[in-house]
């Protein structure tokens, strides 16, 4: 068995464990390696998976602060919930028309865009070129899928540059003065899970818990599941975002969202080809009509849609396109 198969193997298990476990790894890993908060803050995002790590740190008095990022990217109500549990709030030098003018449209994924991105706007040699397009003897990892090559002729720019800019970079300046100040460098502890994507899955697979790098990283929920975010803050009665609307239980047993299911930031279509009807664009509408007005026409991100053949129109309605602006006429 490889290093990367044992791996996968211990985290699936991890995955299997009743929650109840999963609070005590949780817990005895955050006091273990910060359990006097020196050198480490909480990412705080304002969602529903930071607030179970942000109750965790308080229940247990482990000296953990969150720090909120301001991207201007959240649900009104979620960025209610960072200004009003942060210790400190920062922000990043551009806002997100700026980034898509500058960079471009984030869409089908970061791995995705990137390669689009490399591809269209970098001199590239032909070896690395021919891997981006066609894979390598190493394999396919980082290569544009066929079905997506014609984003190649799209005309407007993509990137996965923008969670770089409007997150990365802002947490990145923030350890950056700490460690002048105080001479510390700071670890980011974030509720990030393995199940969210591929991308992570793998970096756990690599790394565990802790990313040792220029700035580290300390995830003690990576082994974590979305139904473990729930039933925590269903037992616990924790106040999250009113966006997520309230957790309940099918005949199963199984707890859902009667809201939104995801946050994040709002404007970002990565994966949104993948979302079953009514998809995210779609359910803010009803939610925030105003909010979906501006990043479908001010933004154009209905343009980029009708691209890459998102339907993003208010699910079971009938609209009409007048000079290029979503009308509801029933």
């Amino acid at each position: 068995m490889t290093i990367r198969a044992r791996n996968l193997n211990i985290l699936r298990q991890l995955q299997g464990a009743p929650l109840d476990h999963k609070i005590d790894f949780t817990i005895e890993r955050l006091k273990r390696y910060y359990g006097g908060g020196n050198g480490s803050y909480i990412s705080f995002s304002g969602g529903k998976d930071s607030m179970v790590l942000l109750d965790i740190v308080r229940r247990n008095k482990i000296g953990i602060n969150p720090v909120f990022i301001d991207t201007g990217l959240e649900y009104p109500e979620v960025r209610e919930i960072g200004y009003k549990y942060a210790f400190e709030v920062i922000k990043p030098k551009m806002t997100f028309k700026q980034v898509l003018d500058t960079y471009g449209y984030p869409v089908i994924s970061k791995s995705q865009a990137m390669a689009i991105r490399k591809l269209t706007t970098q001199n590239l040699s032909e070896e690395y070129k021919n891997k981006l397009l066609h894979g390598d003897e190493r394999g396919t990892a980082g290569k544009l899928s066929n079905k997506w090559h014609y984003l190649l002729e799209a005309p407007f720019k993509i990137s996965e540059q923008c969670c770089d800019v409007m997150k990365k970079r802002p947490a990145h300046e923030f350890v950056k003065r700490i460690l002048k100040e105080n001479r510390v460098v700071l670890t980011a502890i974030t509720a990030e899970m393995a199940e969210e994507s591929m991308n992570r899955q793998n970096q756990y697979v690599k790394s565990g818990c802790f990313q040792n790098n220029q700035y580290p990283k300390f995830t003690p929920m990576g082994f974590w599941t979305e139904q473990d975010v729930l039933e925590y803050i269903y037992r616990y009665e924790l106040p999250i975002a009113s966006i997520y609307g309230d957790i309940k239980k099918d005949w199963m047993g199984k707890y859902y969202l009667t809201g939104v299911k995801r946050t994040g930031c709002i404007y970002c279509m990565l994966g949104v080809h993948l979302e079953p009807q009514p998809n995210r664009f779609q359910l803010m509408h009803d939610t925030h009509p105003k909010l979906y007005d501006y990043c479908i026409n001010k933004l154009e991100l209905g343009k980029i849609m009708d691209y890459i053949e998102v339907d993003y129109k208010p699910y079971g309605a009938v609209v009409e396109q007048n000079d290029g602006q979503l009308r509801i006429i029933a």
